[in-house]
């Protein structure tokens, strides 16, 4: 028997844009597909070719013909025709005499329940009136093969059901169906066949239970009081989902991640297992796409925010550290060999500290009490994308500050630093900005922006001068030397110092900054804890 569907290396393109990618799949008659796909996959387009509405020269069979050459075909398209002045049993009989062996109009019309409608008019029906005759209008063509696009967009509940009762009675008359939804539980019932479109290429083509031992995951549930953390660390847990109390565990192994979770059973209520659903399986497909669209998103979303709409970065994190370098090495004609250049250094390491205090810190705290954070929570459920575009464009707003600077030491003073030592500097910046960005993360808690800003200039100036930013550390008293040779901008000031003048770089300054950051990554850690052991106290 000649399959319904035949499709071999199917390609397609607008313009200079491809669409479809060496699509290969085959349809057996009398069999349910479902075809899902996120938006822009490729799927309408897909169907239109199936249909005969997009021409192409690759090999594609319908029916034994080349699409659009079959008249034992229909299709239920998105859009509903909603003609004036027409009726509804007078549109389905104009589309029954397109067909050689319809149904009776006045029978479709029984069985969708649609029977009082005959007589309206279809631009008095509402969206879901005419959805559910936009259906009518495709079984009344009684046809072979029927493409179903968004079928129950519109539709209420009692509809869908209708729906799909007359999709299982189109079945057992023998008729092959492909249908597109979003509501993928409704097509996991149903489907003899699941393609999976993404990015224009068939990523699965087989039953429900290929897709599932395909993609091994199990869905526990499960309300406890204990942290959703500690559940991390069971086996071949893939991802938990924490509200409130409520946590979801998905599982490579639901049986041993079972049996790690008996210690805990005392401490839990309404657990439930089920396996996979295909909208599990679905997200666990695209994840790794809509997580790179959402941190793109994110990048350019903070990018423009941070540096350029950030006319506080220009002035205090660019221009006032270059204004100073210049003023500050013109004074200092004298030693300007050996000063121009690690002043220009301790200048980029102020900027950097001006960058993660009063730049970061009061930009995270804006966002924190503006609600944008509250907001990435409830959209996102976590804030890594959030945190990963902050750290970033930190870094990108030193590498301007490296620019800026080292451009103004050339042509001013003739600073003169091969690549490596350039290499180098921008790689102590990374690695110098670590404990300071934190820091800033840290301060960004703090509610009120009049304090943040206080505590902002507290921790600024008094750190700039204790390491020796604006002047050499050696002219401080010693208890002030104390104090500042402990600090992590002392420790990347002196690695830049030792870089510029091709000296070896302490190991000192580099164990100093790692301690920095062990430590406020500690810290950090233990006031969340805290923090959220207070919040669950609070709800009780």
């Amino acid at each position: 028997m000649t399959n319904a569907i035949i499709v071999n290396n199917l390609k397609f393109n607008y313009g200079n844009q491809q669409v479809l990618q060496d699509v290969s799949f085959e349809v057996q008659p009398g069999k349910v597909v479902g075809l899902i796909g996120e938006n822009g996959a490729g799927k309408t387009t897909l169907l239109k070719i199936l249909l005969g509405l997009l021409k192409t020269n690759m090999k594609v069979s319908i029916l034994g013909h080349r699409p659009g050459m079959s008249q034992s075909v229909a299709s239920m398209f998105q859009g509903d025709l909603k003609l004036p002045g027409v009726k509804v049993g007078e549109i389905l009989a104009e589309v029954a005499a397109q067909y050689p062996n319809p149904k009776a109009p006045q029978t479709v019309l029984k069985e969708l329940n649609l029977s009082d409608l005959a007589h309206h008019y279809l631009n008095d029906l509402s969206g879901g009136q005419l959805r559910r005759v936009t259906f009518a209008m495709t079984l009344v063509s009684n046809a072979s093969l029927i493409f179903l696009d968004e079928p129950t967009v519109g539709m209420d509940v009692n509809a869908r059901q209708d729906f799909w009762i007359n999709v299982d009675r189109m079945k057992n008359e023998g008729k092959t169906i492909l249908i597109t939804s979003h509501y993928l539980e409704e097509i996991q019932q149903t489907a003899d066949q699941i393609l999976i479109l993404k990015d224009g290429k068939i990523e699965f083509d087989g039953t429900l239970n290929e897709l599932q031992k395909q993609y091994l995951t199990t869905q526990i549930s499960f309300e406890t009081k204990r942290e959703g953390s500690i559940f991390r660390k069971l086996t071949q847990v893939q991802a938990i989902k924490q509200t409130g109390n409520k946590i979801k565990i998905s599982s490579t192994n639901g049986d041993a991640t079972l049996r790690d979770l008996v210690p805990y059973l005392k401490e839990i209520q309404h657990l439930n297992i089920i396996d996979a659903s295909l909208e599990n399986i679905f997200q666990t497909i695209t994840r790794g796409e809509k997580t790179m669209q959402k941190m793109i998103e994110q990048l350019k979303f903070d990018g423009k925010r941070l540096i350029f709409r950030n006319y506080g970065f220009v002035f205090f994190s660019l221009l006032m550290p270059t204004a100073f370098y210049i003023l500050f090495t013109q004074i200092n004609r004298v030693q300007i060999k050996t000063f121009s250049a690690e002043y220009m250094g301790s200048m980029m390491v102020y900027s950097i500290l001006i960058t993660a205090i009063m730049g970061v810190g009061n930009f995270m705290e804006r966002d924190r009490n503006q609600g944008l954070i509250t907001l990435l929570k409830i959209t996102n459920r976590n804030l890594n994308h959030y945190y990963i575009s902050i750290c970033f464009w930190s870094l990108m707003m030193n590498i301007f500050t490296i620019v800026i600077l080292g451009t103004t030491a050339i042509m001013i003073n003739h600073v003169d630093l091969s690549t490596m030592q350039w290499v180098t500097i921008l790689g102590l910046v990374w690695l110098g900005q670590t404990p300071l960005l934190l820091l800033g993360i840290a301060i960004s808690h703090v509610k009120r922006q009049e304090t943040l800003t206080i505590l902002g200039n507290l921790i600024t100036f008094p750190v700039a001068i204790l390491s020796g930013l604006w002047w050499p550390i050696q002219i401080l008293p010693q208890w002030a030397q104390n104090i500042g040779n402990k600090l992590p901008t002392y420790f990347l000031n002196d690695m830049i110092s030792s870089t510029v003048n091709n000296a070896k770089i302490n190991w000192n300054d580099v164990w100093g900054l790692g301690v920095w950051i062990v430590g406020l990554v500690a810290a950090m850690t233990v006031g969340t804890i805290i923090t959220r052991q207070k919040g669950r106290l609070a709800r009780g």
